[in-house]
């Protein structure tokens, strides 16, 4: 793809190749702001975005950096949101650990934690190592394009395809929807209507806790969301049921308020009911 002559492109550079990941690391926040021009986004954020040219694959190509002092701000936030979440459910199992809640603490913490077993016991540490990268990388990212316009406007035009990637991508990793293996138009409207309703209930959630100064990023939101339930207690002598929708985290409480959940129930217990 970087040599087809046919088209020019925008390409967003993945830091699982090992050259962008080296980029990333090696070209400080401090440079790309002090170096590059300011990128303002239809929702008032700013990005700091530089020009440079790199040898990527044997030929020198053109590179834009971006530098999101918001987006910086998140990825360190969930970062040290992962680390203790890992680091609660350690607690809470220190007297009971075995290999599968090992497997379980090391995948909320990944990369960040590592469990390490030293006189027959089991110790919980954080990987400084990763740590560090991650602070170093966060908020950065970078673009390979052949095209000539400014680096603001090479940015504009790669955000405005990034919401339909966004929404294809959550039909496939969260939605579970199945690949269109037949070309039928009326399944493939199916599918793309339940992609996009999809995500747009996430991104109404997301919305609403924006309000609330709730900053939650998608895959936070698919994860706890299906684990609001709806309790109903019974009085067995008074013939009575009580109907609560229940969060156990913070997250999840507050997207029942965000919802206004609580004034639903009753609209809920009858498609329970049903």
């Amino acid at each position: 793809v970087l040599d087809a002559n046919k088209y020019d492109y925008i390409l967003g550079a993945s830091s699982v190749l090992k050259i962008i990941d080296e980029l990333l690391m090696n070209v400080s926040k401090k440079k790309i702001v002090k170096n590059g021009v300011v990128f303002h986004t239809k929702k008032g954020c700013s990005i700091h975005v530089m020009d440079m040219n790199k040898t990527i694959y044997g030929k020198r190509r053109r590179v834009i950096i971006a530098y999101n002092v918001d987006m910086a701000a998140d990825q360190i936030e969930i970062m040290t949101r992962k680390i203790e979440q890992a680091g609660d459910e350690y607690r809470n199992h220190v007297n009971s650990i075995n290999k599968s809640m090992i497997h379980q603490i090391e995948k909320i913490g990944s990369p960040f934690v590592k469990m390490i077993e030293k006189d027959g016991n089991w110790i919980f540490e954080v990987d400084q190592a990763n740590v560090r990268r991650a602070k170093k990388k966060a908020g950065k990212s970078a673009l390979i394009t052949t095209l000539d316009n400014s680096p603001d406007m090479i940015l504009a035009e790669y955000f405005e395809k990034y919401i339909i990637e966004k929404i294809f991508r959550f039909s496939k990793q969260y939605a579970s929807l199945r690949p269109l293996r037949r070309r039928i138009s009326q399944r493939v409207k199916i599918d793309v209507f339940l992609s996009f309703l999809g995500y747009y209930i996430i991104a109404f959630i997301r919305e609403l806790l924006s309000e609330k100064r709730i900053n939650v990023t998608d895959e936070e939101l698919i994860s706890e969301i299906p684990k609001i339930r709806l309790v109903v207690k019974c009085d067995a002598k008074k013939g009575t049921y009580e109907y609560n929708i229940v969060g156990n985290s913070d997250l999840q409480k507050s997207i029942i308020d965000a919802l206004e959940l609580d004034k639903s129930v009753d609209n809920i217990k009858k498609l329970v009911l049903q």
